[in-house]
């Protein structure tokens, strides 16, 4: 299938979250037009306010899980992209429930409801879907280089086997294995009569400056939410400096990324991995804070520790690493000190300390 350019117009789905906003930043400025699907004109008239741009639309939709949601009036009319990066809650299911289907089952009906819709549309061309890097990786951590052809089939086969008992974790990672798989299974079943060609983009912990303040530190998704307390309210004891903090993405990267998928033809059918290549451990963090130049080092209104350089080479030998994506796009993406000054500096700037 042909590649998306501009002024197309791309769909982005939760454009209110913290990666959509940076997404839809970096397709006005490539000349797109943007609609955007948000829970509420509230949330849709702020967004319009920020980005001050006859380019963008956006089109209340309350529940992207709804049955229909997708076919509604001006939701797909004359869209020639889809950047699904919604996500229904982190977590599915009746807690008391102990079939695993009733986890399982919200997470993949609510991919393929956009796949599904989508077929129908005269003018849909491509689908970038935001998946995670926890389809790759086992939780184990085992000590292995990952690829974009691994798959977490652990998490899947540990709640197929606890079902309800099983961990958060394992919930979430096992509904994102199997929500990219039958994306995957539909695209491929369905592939000689969709109008459509897939990719999907596999971040992993996702930082990056905010441009929407959030309320409290509270209401930050939960990556930003874990690197905040990382340093408003550090532990410096030996075993949690050791201890895996995950790899991590910068949402500008994300965002660059999905250009490309847009816009390349050689992007069309790929898991593009986003991810760092090391799962840097705690103090890595603090080193890479003291790593920023001093003039560009944010200023926190307490002292950041230096935790204990050096205490963590041991233990990240047993880490997991990923053969990430840059080679494919021809770009490198951000290190860890370029992404923390940013970052940590919107944490000033939007007084969230």
């Amino acid at each position: 299938m042909p590649s998306v350019s501009a002024p197309g117009i791309i769909l982005v789905s939760g454009a209110s979250g913290f990666v959509a906003t940076h997404l839809i930043n970096n397709l006005l400025a490539k000349g797109y037009t943007v609609r955007g699907t948000v829970r509420s004109k509230s949330k849709g008239d702020a967004l319009r306010e920020l980005y001050m741009s006859p380019k963008f639309e956006y089109v209340v939709v309350p529940d992207i899980g709804e049955p229909g949601a997708w076919d509604q009036p001006g939701v797909l009319d004359d869209v020639h992209g889809i950047a699904h990066v919604a996500s229904p809650i982190e977590f599915f299911g009746d807690e008391s429930d102990p079939d695993a289907q009733a986890w399982l089952r919200p997470a993949v009906e609510g991919t393929l409801a956009v796949l599904r819709s989508a077929a129908k549309s005269p003018t849909v061309k491509r689908i970038v879907i935001t998946g995670t890097t926890a389809s790759v990786v086992d939780p184990r951590l085992l000590p292995v280089v990952n690829t974009k052809d691994d798959w977490n089939d652990f998490s899947v086969e540990e709640l197929e086997k606890k079902g309800s008992a099983a961990d958060s974790w394992t919930k979430y990672c096992a509904s994102k294995v199997l929500s990219e798989k039958g994306a995957w299974k539909f695209y491929e079943d369905n592939r000689a009569t969709l109008p459509y060609d897939l990719t999907y983009l596999l971040p992993s912990w996702v930082y990056g400056p905010l441009l929407t303040p959030a309320e409290s530190p509270e209401r930050l998704v939960l990556s930003m939410r874990l690197l905040f307390n990382h340093f408003a309210k550090p532990k410096t004891d030996d075993e949690t400096l050791k201890s895996f903090s995950g790899a991590f993405s910068d949402a500008r990267d994300i965002a660059r990324a999905y250009i490309d998928a847009f816009s390349r033809d050689d992007l069309a059918g790929k898991r593009i991995v986003l991810a760092s290549e090391k799962h840097p451990a705690i103090q890595d963090l603090y080193d890479a804070y003291w790593a920023i130049p001093e003039a560009k080092r944010p200023r926190w209104p307490f002292e950041v520790p230096r935790g204990k350089p050096g205490i963590a080479e041991e233990a990240k030998t047993k880490f997991p690493t990923f053969v990430t994506s840059e080679p494919e796009l021809g770009w490198r993406f951000r290190t860890l000190c370029e992404c923390l000054e940013d970052t940590l500096q919107s944490f000033v700037d939007t007084h969230l300390i």
